[in-house]
């Protein structure tokens, strides 16, 4: 939405291309993964002059500023830079970040029949010539048809600061598409609008974030399996249309909404 704007505190912020526009309001959100618990605890708005570095510190100070400790942060492959990395490590936080194949050398590493771990140098893009060097984990897995997909795939992953194999690397980062999946879910509460205001829009979001919220805690509250072991949700109940609906037959009868049959009869 909106048009260009020059000025870098401009809320609007440039984008992969969707809708017909490279031009959005950008957010960046703050979650926890529990299970099935995904929560979302923080919403920031960002602006043309924000860097992906900045978020990270943003982020971080907001885990520390609500007494939380950092076991393992899983960040997507737009973090994927030597800079964010440098700033990771001198502060000691533990992290996943999925590899970018972006070099010929790199991409001869990830390659062979077995997991395996190696040291790599990441060149940074900024004018500094920032080197790091990490620890890259490379996991093998052998699709046999899966998805329509044959041979060996490779899922690599930046790691610090977490002793385990590739597969529990994988298979612990797989909990982060959670996260993407908030963002589907959201789209179904946010209200639609062809408002410019950045103000509104943010409030719209915040509060789609709150009713996502309330749907993932009544679920895990109220339709839990009866079970020993962890607390798993039971997902065939409860489930989003079934939740959609009671909010709009909530909000009809609230703000006293008349339905078109309703108003054709009158």
């Amino acid at each position: 939405m909106g048009k260009r704007i020059k000025n870098p505190k401009s809320p609007i912020v440039g984008g992969k291309r969707k809708a017909s526009t490279n031009y959005f309001v950008g957010y960046l959100t703050f979650s926890v993964v529990n299970m099935d618990k995904h929560l979302i605890l923080q919403v920031i708005p960002l602006f043309r002059d924000s860097t992906n570095l900045t978020a990270i510190k943003n982020c971080v100070d907001l885990i520390y500023g609500y007494g939380f400790k950092i076991k393992s942060l899983m960040l997507d492959r737009e973090f994927y830079s030597a800079e964010i990395f440098s700033y990771l490590k001198e502060s000691e936080i533990p992290h996943i970040v999925p590899v970018k194949k972006n070099s010929d050398e790199l991409k001869r590493q990830l390659k062979g029949k077995k997991s395996k771990s190696f040291e790599y140098v990441i060149n940074a893009k900024s004018k500094n010539k920032l080197k790091c060097k990490v620890k890259i984990v490379d996991r093998v897995i052998y699709m046999k048809g899966k998805k329509g997909k044959k041979g060996a795939l490779h899922r690599a992953f930046v790691v610090y600061k977490i002793n385990t194999s590739p597969k529990s690397i994988s298979e612990r980062y797989r909990h982060r598409f959670a996260i993407e999946s908030t963002y589907v879910i959201n789209n179904k509460f946010k209200v639609r609008t062809s408002t410019k205001d950045h103000v509104v829009r943010f409030f719209y979001y915040l509060i789609a974030c709150i009713i996502q919220n309330f749907w993932v805690l009544t679920k895990w509250k109220r339709f839990a399996k009866i079970q020993r072991g962890p607390k798993v949700i039971d997902r065939d109940k409860f489930p989003l249309n079934h939740y959609l609906a009671i909010i709009f037959e909530e909000s009809m009868t609230h703000f006293r909404i008349l339905r078109i049959d309703e108003i054709a009869i009158s």
